[in-house]
């Protein structure tokens, strides 16, 4: 039984969703994530991971490589983060600051770290799980 059996039967067998397409399976893992496992190099096997549009972690943008994805988040983050200290400022120098401008601040900045945080560790634990699950497969 080659490799690609051995795969297909276990993704099969755990109901998992897949396409098949040459000597790659693309497999469906879930809120928009997917993983390709390239078996087209004899003795190896890559698996990437994708994001869809329309995920937790990227909102409309796709794309590729997880690990991308969570950098620009985390950027994008930053900028979020930038923007929320640069109104905090703004709302503070202001004649008629209140205590609710510094909160919704702040919960503004909560918010943003709270959510990214929550996708990333979601995505990665997603992803890397069934990393670890193929590799097991291919040891039987």
């Amino acid at each position: 039984m080659t490799t690609k059996d051995n795969i297909r039967r276990e993704l099969d067998r755990f109901g998992y969703n897949y396409a098949e397409r040459d000597q790659e399976l693309e497999v469906r893992l879930g809120f928009n994530l997917t993983t390709t496992i390239d078996l087209s190099q004899e003795g190896r096997v890559l698996l990437t991971d994708r994001l869809q549009g329309w995920n937790l972690l990227t909102g409309l943008v796709p794309t590729k490589d997880v690990g991308r994805a969570i950098r620009h988040t985390w950027i994008l983050n930053g900028v979020v983060f930038l923007f929320a200290i640069f109104l905090l400022s703004a709302t503070i120098e202001g004649p008629r600051t209140t205590l609710l401008h510094v909160i919704l601040v702040q919960l503004i900045v909560m918010v943003n770290v709270v959510w990214t945080l929550s996708a990333t560790i979601f995505y990665l634990v997603k992803a890397e799980g069934f990393r670890q699950t193929v590799m097991a497969w291919m040891k039987d």
